[in-house]
């Protein structure tokens, strides 16, 4: 099963702690799934955590090999199958 950061990085507050969540897509079913990156005491450490995760997400653009290219292609699909991998 894989899947595809499709927004950026939230912050928000679930009873007395801050979590971080980004939405995604399941590239196998093809249906929403937000992942929950991590649960906060405060705001502020929850606000740094998304910003960390949001440069570490905008990371992967570059130049590289022909395989990277490919590898990166493969990964912005949502409708490619395990089998075309």
């Amino acid at each position: 099963m894989g899947w595809k950061m499709t927004g950026r990085p939230t912050v928000r507050q679930q009873r007395s702690k801050w979590v971080v969540r980004v939405d995604g897509v399941d590239t196998a079913t093809g249906k929403p799934r937000p992942r929950q990156l991590g649960t906060y005491p405060s705001r502020w450490a929850a606000a740094v955590a998304a910003s960390a995760a949001a440069a570490r997400g905008a990371g992967r653009t570059g130049k590289g090999t022909v395989g990277w290219a490919v590898e990166r292609w493969v990964h912005s699909r949502s409708d490619v199958g395990e089998s075309t991998r």
